[in-house]
C-alpha cells in the first residue's frame, strides 16, 4: 500500500474585513493498495490533532463511486494504518454522516 499525504486549503471570497466567507484547512490522507483502488480520509487542522474522518474507498477506475468503509475488503488493513499513524479518533463517513468507528463492524482489525 502506497500513502500519500497532502495539505489542503479551501476558502471562499475574501471580505473588505480581511475574513473569507470560509476557510478550512486539511490534510487528505491517500492509501493506495496499487488496484485502481483508493482509500481517502480526512484531518481538519481545526479539529483535535488525534481525529481523522474516513472518506470511503474509490474505485479510480469509477471515478466518484465510492464505497463506505465496512462494506470495502481493505476496512481492516485503513484502520490499522490511521491507528499506526497516531489517530484514535476514527471516524466513518457512513449514509447519516459522519459517525463514530465501530470496530464490532471491521473484520480482522488489528
Amino acid at each position: 500500500m502506497d500513502v500519500r499525504v497532502t495539505h489542503h486549503i479551501d476558502k471562499g471570497e475574501q471580505g473588505p474585513d480581511g475574513l473569507y466567507d470560509y476557510y478550512y484547512e486539511y490534510d487528505l490522507i491517500e492509501m493506495d493498495f496499487g488496484d485502481g483502488r483508493v482509500a481517502r480520509a480526512r484531518r481538519y487542522v481545526e479539529e483535535e490533532p488525534d481525529s481523522v474522518s474516513i472518506l470511503g474507498v474509490e474505485n479510480t477506475k469509477r471515478p466518484g463511486v465510492f464505497e463506505m468503509l465496512y462494506d470495502a475488503p481493505e476496512a481492516a488493513q485503513i484502520v490499522s494504518n490511521l491507528r499506526k499513524r497516531g489517530f484514535g479518533k476514527i471516524r466513518v463517513l457512513d449514509k447519516k454522516g459522519y459517525e463514530p468507528l465501530d470496530l464490532s463492524r471491521v473484520k480482522d482489525v488489528q
